[in-house]
């Protein structure tokens, strides 16, 4: 296996294992290396539990991470990987969708390619597919078993694809006017596990209210009040119950909003200088953001320092975790602070751009399993309750029912409700326009 050319006696170099059911959950992570001609692409893995939580959910003031290990991809590419794709997976298979493909001459083309591993039967390869559309950095949530593909600069606004069919097909827009065409490309979007939704909302706009897809009844519904993303894009981490959406425009702070109490928090994370060493000019690179469990987020972020005097990069994993708590003067409050932390060398000039947390094929819903019951039983999303914050009262979020079907295009039902084409002249559901007994 590869290592750059660079061989150090003190570091030891692991290979990193290719995703399977049977290891457990982990977490995937991929890198990029310009090349002559396009790009090198290369997939890794790390254990989803590669750190603990031993003494305690607050880091020691003397704590300070060694790099102890080089990792060595467990696949690499330079041809088979659009740029602009996205990591993700469902059940045992690794995805990668989207992207762009390079022509030549500094000219691209955005393709409608999924390509798929199976991390069973690795020896296969990788496997292409097909989504409806071409999409370039699209949105990814794995719910029920099924793949939404979100965004991407193109229509539709989402796809279901199914990986048991290997089929995709459309699913119906938000009623208008929840999402102009021009937003499509810039979206925050977020999964709801324990309530089957999935939120899509604009980041370019909060003049719209955010829209949610119930995957249970399969409508539309909207959230009853505005949220700005305007400073934010991509997927969120969601923790909490389901409740806080977590994002990160840089490494050393992170930015939470409560759909309960309806308000945006910012923590800077506490013992982050002690991890490791960011550009004073702030960081230039991506730094992923990913939901471990309901308590904890994982950040991957770079050094702005390389390996012992070499041009190798430091990849950091850092385990943060997240409270929302009542001070004394009856103020909430959001804070993010470092568990853990492990530091990894990667090949030389190579550069993360996403991660994903591989679940595996019984642990799609990333321990948030619920049962997709909202307020008692109401799928329409109506009253979102939500226990365990301080005192152990109940909250509940009032979502506006946004149910409209796709047969007679009323809304207040859903296509299996519907009992037919209403007449146009006297609004009877019996007969049509042309019989109707008021017609003169």
């Amino acid at each position: 296996m590869e290592r750059g050319g660079y061989e150090n006696n003190m570091l030891n170099w692991r290979e990193t294992l290719i995703p399977n059911p049977q290891r457990g959950r982990c977490i995937c992570f991929r890198t990029y290396k310009p090349l002559d001609t396009g790009r090198l692409v290369s997939f890794y893995s790390i254990p989803f539990d590669f750190f603990g939580d031993e003494g305690g959910d607050v880091i020691d003031s003397t704590y300070f991470p060694v790099v102890e290990e080089g990792l060595l991809r467990f696949y690499s590419s330079s041809e088979n990987m659009p740029s602009s794709s996205t990591l993700t997976s469902v059940g045992s298979s690794l995805f990668v969708v989207g992207g762009s493909e390079y022509l030549g001459e500094y000219m691209t083309i955005t393709t409608k390619k999924m390509s798929r591993f199976d991390t069973t039967a690795p020896d296969d390869g990788w496997k292409v597919l097909s989504m409806i559309t071409p999409r370039s950095t699209p949105g990814t949530i794995a719910m029920d078993g099924k793949l939404y593909i979100i965004g991407g600069d193109c229509y539709p606004l989402v796809e279901l694809f199914d990986p048991c069919l290997k089929l995709s097909k459309s699913v119906p827009l938000p009623p208008p006017p929840n999402f102009p065409i021009c937003d499509w490309h810039h979206m925050v979007i977020a999964a709801l596990h324990p309530y089957k939704k999935i939120l899509v909302a604009s980041a370019l706009s909060s003049d719209v209210a955010p829209s949610l897809y119930n995957v249970v009844d399969q409508v539309w519904e909207e959230l009853d009040h505005r949220v700005d993303f305007s400073s934010f894009r991509g997927q969120a981490a969601v923790v909490r119950n389901g409740t806080t959406l977590c994002l990160c425009n840089y490494p050393g702070e992170v930015h939470a909003y409560d759909l309960v109490l309806r308000r945006w928090f910012k923590s800077s994370i506490k013992g982050f200088s002690q991890v490791g060493t960011l550009d004073a000019q702030g960081c230039t690179c991506y730094c992923p953001l990913v939901r471990l469990d309901d308590n904890h987020l994982c950040l991957l972020w770079e050094n702005h320092t390389q390996y012992d005097s070499t041009i190798l990069p430091v990849l950091n994993c850092t385990k943060i975790g997240v409270s929302i708590s009542v001070d004394a003067a009856g103020e909430s409050r959001f804070d993010a602070f470092v568990v853990a932390s492990r530091s990894y060398v990667l090949g030389p000039h190579e550069t993360i751009f996403d991660a994903h947390v591989f679940l595996g094929e019984d642990d799609e819903a990333g321990g948030e399993r619920g049962s997709g019951v909202l307020g008692g039983g109401d799928h329409g999303g109506r009253t979102w309750e939500h226990s365990g914050y301080e005192g152990g009262a109940t909250i509940a979020l009032n979502i506006a029912s946004f149910k409209t079907c796709y047969k007679c295009w009323h809304t207040g039902h859903v296509e299996r409700d519907c009992r037919g084409i209403p007449c146009f002249k006297c609004g009877e559901i019996a007969h049509k326009a042309i019989d109707c007994p008021t017609r003169g």
